[in-house]
């Protein structure tokens, strides 16, 4: 006589183990974040330098809404206990708290101008709506809408992620399209409310949506390929990024400003990011293979990117005097050595303190971490 097999309860389900190369990726793309907002500040807005540097860095948007992507579904995309309202009530205040908070932090930072509460508030509203109170604050709102029809692409991907080229073709074409259009910007009147803000809705961000998606449910065999394919995915990234610069300086050689010379919705932004995506996988990949050195430290600052990107548009405001004054090459450089690497350093601790008190979680967008970590497996891939 045969025991029947006994079937795993839903609640010994654990967590999917940390990918270190996942977390050196949030690394690499929190620098390019803080890289491109440092360059968008003080003398250098505008300027032909930072337009250049846009040109490489301002790309991190679309990682960051990739790397987003590719956790959810890693963590969510084939657990057999999935609830659309445990996945929302989980989710959720994670986002909308901090964003909140930080609308508030961003609206009483640049001055009390408003005389009544009435008046506050109204305004705070206006900002929560338009993510208007600080210019980074879109993600946020592009991450909630992400939420919100997660369930939906999850059955809709579970279901055809089997055609995995022909979901990716026909999202790249279709983002050339957005890209093309919105970079051009006609004056169409019913679609003037997503073309005068296009940051703020996911319909810009759907390939790199759709990529991280891609890249979750194939990840193995990305990274198997990344690392066989190490010197022509680097010498890839190298040639778009020069014809990407060389495109800016043509552009901005017919007059063109620095900003839409450096548009993150242009076409050829896709092809660009698409080869760093591969670069910096790649790098993370091999990285993990060796060994991953520091990973203390990376996973550190991989957990607390979401709290770094929160707040560090504030230190910057506080640190502009650490900018030299110019907008030439040599202050960028400058500029890039003493105030990214400050930026960064001060960011990170201020959320490593702020992750071990009571307003971790609107502050940082995380749960406050107790004195003891439970250590969570992690996977060197």
């Amino acid at each position: 006589m045969t025991r029947p097999k006994q079937s795993v309860p839903v609640k010994a389900i654990t967590k999917q183990p940390r990918i270190m190369a996942i977390e050196f990726i949030r690394v690499v793309v929190v620098t390019f974040v803080i890289t491109s907002h440092v360059m968008a500040t003080g003398a250098l807005y505008d300027s032909t330098t930072s337009g250049a540097v846009w040109m490489i860095s301002h790309a991190s948007r679309n990682l960051f809404v990739m790397i987003s992507a590719l956790v959810l579904w890693y963590t969510y995309g084939s657990r057999p206990d999935f609830s659309v309202k445990k996945f929302y009530l989980k989710r959720f205040p994670l986002i909308i708290i901090p964003y909140a908070t930080w609308t508030i932090i961003y609206q009483l930072a640049d001055g009390l101008k408003q005389h009544t509460v009435g008046d506050f508030l109204s305004v705070f509203w206006y900002n929560f709506i338009n993510a208007s109170a600080m210019y980074h604050l879109y993600f946020l709102l592009v991450t909630m809408q992400f939420y919100l029809i997660f369930p939906l692409v999850r059955l809709a991907f579970n279901k055809f992620k089997k055609y995995p080229w022909r979901i990716l073709i026909t999202s790249f074409v279709l983002q050339l399209g957005i890209g093309t259009l919105i970079h051009q910007s006609p004056d169409i009147s019913w679609l003037n409310w997503w073309l005068d803000h296009p940051d703020n809705f996911i319909l810009g961000y759907q390939f790199y949506l759709v990529g991280g998606l891609i890249v979750a449910a194939n990840l193995e065999s990305i990274r198997k390929w990344v690392l066989a394919h190490f010197k022509a995915v680097w010498a890839t990234v190298i040639t778009t990024t020069v014809v990407g610069l060389a495109w800016y300086f043509l552009q901005e050689s017919m007059e063109t400003t620095a900003d839409r010379a450096a548009d993150i919705f242009q076409p050829y932004f896709v092809v660009q990011t698409t080869a760093l995506a591969l670069a910096i996988f790649a790098a993370a990949f091999a990285w993990a293979k060796r060994g991953a050195r520091g990973q203390k430290l990376v996973a550190s600052i991989g957990q607390d990117s979401f709290g770094i990107y929160l707040g560090h548009v504030l230190v910057i405001n506080y640190l502009i005097f650490l900018q030299p004054p110019g907008n030439d090459p040599v202050t960028a450089l400058l500029t890039f050595i003493i105030a990214v690497p400050s930026v960064y350093l001060i960011s990170f601790v201020s959320v490593e303190i702020l992750r071990r008190t009571w307003f971790s979680l609107p502050l940082t967008g995380r749960k406050r971490t107790p004195l003891r970590i439970e250590r969570q497996a992690i996977t060197n891939i």
